[in-house]
């Protein structure tokens, strides 16, 4: 289980935006509300598949 950041929200966003622009790496919440339905059961979808088990969130 990872702790808790010292980072802010917003931190952390500015670091994800970045990774995806320098290296194409996404990092994302499954259960982003941003996101539709459709897009959070197809992110488990995806993770499931290449790492196996998951929460069921």
């Amino acid at each position: 289980m990872l702790g808790r950041s010292a980072l802010s929200e917003e931190e952390i966003a500015d670091l994800r935006k970045k990774a995806w622009h320098q290296q194409s790496l996404l990092i994302v919440n499954a259960a982003d509300s941003r996101l539709s339905s459709v897009e959070q059961f197809r992110l488990r979808q995806i993770a499931q598949r290449l790492y196996g088990g998951g929460t069921g969130k």
